[in-house]
């Protein structure tokens, strides 16, 4: 819902911009834009909400609509950038696609994560030998999701979603392996583990944008920055409404949703590391005819804007 939304609406501002622009700008490029501006990152909102205080309930559920939403985004990336490259994608490729992204993940990373799980219910408490085997499940499952299969879009199915599942396994299983005491020592090194590589990432991403962009923020034109903040607040707008219509679904699952928290959750989603990554990938492309000077020029104001904005 949040991709389809704001690619309608980066369509918009296109034709607002200019007409030659937008005739450049094609559907294909705002699927795919829209797909990398839905993807979030709750590091610096769980981060706050731990030391504020805030309900465990609410910070899980940042942070797993965070995990699922980036794999799902990574999925519509790989669809909407063979469109934009000019192949023809069928409807039963999009649908095979999907399921092989989606359901194949599910089963990869269920069946390492069991696995990761049952040897860690061999190992007795010991937190270095569990961190081992934690850590070469979860780079494992990486590994092999990651495998190209020729003749298909994509790898074998998304990294991120197998990951994810393959992690709620060990938390489901593997945890009752463990005493709290040494479950709490591992969850440090883990949490310590994610704050160093995403501020790792962060630095090497923007030295690496610095050196991509000196060409490109050259042929900006002053029409394109002034409707960024349109789109900073069209976004928080669609995420807002795309929560909401779920809202009734929400409340009556799992933890159950307020309203209050809905509203909490929309203006919760920022942008990190995960669209920046996807959007270097357009920013890097070598085929001028499917990514023209002026296309990237818009891709990169709208992720960067983004990114600032945090």
């Amino acid at each position: 819902v949040s991709t389809f939304l704001t690619a309608m609406t980066l369509k918009g501002l296109t034709f607002l911009i200019s007409t030659q622009l937008a005739a450049l700008f094609t559907w294909s490029h705002s699927f795919l834009l829209g797909s990398i501006l839905s993807a979030t990152d709750p590091v610096a909102v769980v981060s706050l909400l731990e030391h504020v205080g805030a309900s465990p309930v609410l910070t899980t559920m940042i942070e797993g609509e965070s995990l699922f939403n980036d794999g799902t985004a990574m999925v519509l990336f790989f669809i909407f950038l063979e469109m934009s490259h000019g192949n023809e994608v069928s409807g039963s490729v999009v649908t095979y696609t999907l399921f092989r992204l989606t359901f194949v993940a599910v089963i990869v990373g269920w069946f390492i994560g069991h696995i990761t799980s049952e040897l860690i219910g061999h190992v007795k408490n010991d937190s270095v030998k569990i961190m081992t085997i934690m850590a070469s499940g979860c780079f494992v499952t990486y590994y092999i999701s990651s495998i190209h299969i020729t003749g298909t879009i994509g790898p074998l199915c998304s990294e991120i979603l197998s990951t994810v599942v393959c992690g709620l396994n060990i938390a489901g299983v593997g945890k009752s392996y463990i005493s709290p005491p040494v479950w709490k020592k591992v969850m440090t090194i883990w949490s310590f583990l994610a704050h160093l590589l995403n501020t790792v990432l962060f630095v090497l991403l923007g030295a690496h944008v610095s050196d991509i962009t000196k060409n490109i923020t050259k042929t900006l034109c002053i029409k394109e920055l002034l409707y960024m903040p349109v789109l900073y607040v069209a976004l928080h707008v669609i995420r807002f409404v795309s929560i909401s219509m779920f809202y009734p679904l929400l409340k009556r699952i799992g933890y159950g949703i307020t309203f209050n928290e809905v509203i909490f959750v929309a203006f919760a989603g920022l942008r990190g590391a995960i669209g920046l990554g996807l959007g270097l990938l357009i920013l890097e492309d070598k085929n001028s005819k499917s990514f023209p000077d002026e296309v990237k020029d818009l891709f990169f104001l709208c992720i960067e804007t983004q990114h600032v904005s945090k």
